[in-house]
């Protein structure tokens, strides 16, 4: 069986039904867990809306007659024939070239994004929600030095309501994350780093960024109820993951991203 991380990629082909070389416990994962559901859910749901508005957009007045008149035209005659229109077309088609081959790079960007956004929430998820033992806010673990150099720039963003609640280093699915976790009793905010494994790195599509912070290339998306914000290293991963907005989420990776980007060794 997948594991989320795993699924994540694939949730857009599975709603669009294109699943030839899909994994073969993928549908099996996406029944099983609640969020991978809800994703799948989600994107469905957008896609029928798209669909919608689409079929929705009238079609004007007379445009098939006056298009059938056109095309029986001699070809001489035709507004096909007029070099305006000539140019016209070749701009669309060029057009329609570059929007598919946009397309054909965005759609793996995205999704390679989602999967790099789904290593630090899911860590957040389970740290701050779904743990047991101990309980939330028991952790209170020196830090690896370089990374404790990051808590006092994670103090000066969070608002003065939050207190720094678990400070400790945890593994989940056989991998290690430093994790700060901030609260003010109803939220709860993660500042998260992790070492980069082989081929992991967000993607380069620029347009993806949501801003730049000194310099550095912040990408943040939502899932789950949750804004996930990451910056990469040459050699981690950091993310800020809370249940605030998007704006507020942005404000404090920009705020930590230097500091990240110096001392995650």
């Amino acid at each position: 069986m997948i594991n989320c991380q795993q699924a994540r990629p694939w949730l857009d082909r599975l709603a669009a039904g294109a699943t030839e070389d899909a994994p073969a416990s993928l549908a099996a994962h996406c029944a099983a867990c609640p969020q991978c559901s809800a994703e799948l859910a989600r994107i469905r749901q957008w896609k029928t809306s798209l669909r919608r508005a689409v079929a929705a957009q009238p079609i004007p007045t007379g445009l098939e007659t006056r298009l059938r008149a056109r095309l029986r035209q001699p070809a001489s005659h035709s507004w096909w024939a007029q070099p305006q229109w000539q140019a016209v077309a070749a701009a669309f088609a060029l057009l329609m070239l570059s929007a598919a081959a946009w397309l054909a790079l965005y759609r793996p960007a995205r999704a390679q994004l989602a999967a790099t956004l789904g290593i630090g929430r899911h860590d957040h998820v389970h740290c701050t929600l779904e743990r047991q033992k101990p309980p939330f806010g028991a952790l209170q673990r020196p830090l690896p030095p370089s990374h404790a150099a990051i808590v006092p720039a994670a103090q000066r963003a969070m608002p003065p309501a939050f207190a720094l609640a678990e400070s400790h280093t945890c593994r989940v699915q056989g991998r290690a994350f430093t994790h700060l976790v901030f609260s003010d009793g109803s939220h709860r905010v993660s500042f998260i780093v992790t070492a980069k494994r082989q081929a992991e790195t967000l993607p380069r599509a620029w347009l993806l960024a949501k801003m730049k912070a000194d310099g550095i290339a912040v990408y943040q998306d939502t899932a789950e109820g949750l804004q996930t914000a990451a910056i990469e290293t040459p050699h981690s991963l950091g993310f800020v993951v809370s249940d605030l907005g998007e704006r507020e989420n942005l404000r404090l990776m920009a705020a930590v991203a230097s500091a990240i980007q110096t001392h995650a060794r």
